[in-house]
């Protein structure tokens, strides 16, 4: 039977992810900004704003079920 992960292990792990995480959501609304109108261009500050409130959720809700 192998030891319990230590607690910094998982807290650099969980900021690696969170790292991820939020640096692919900025490409993502980077790109919708630049491409979502042939033409135009929408601030890429809204889209961040559109996108994260619909990401928000999810982590939440996850946390809530584990914590």
């Amino acid at each position: 039977m192998s030891a319990p992960p230590e607690p910094a292990l998982d807290v650099r792990l969980a900021r690696r992810r969170t790292a991820r995480r939020v640096g692919g959501l900025l490409v993502a609304a980077d790109l919708v900004a630049q491409s979502a109108f042939a033409g135009r261009q929408l601030p890429v500050g809204a889209v961040t704003g559109v996108l994260g409130g619909g990401y928000l959720p999810w982590p939440l809700r996850t946390e809530r079920r584990s914590g």
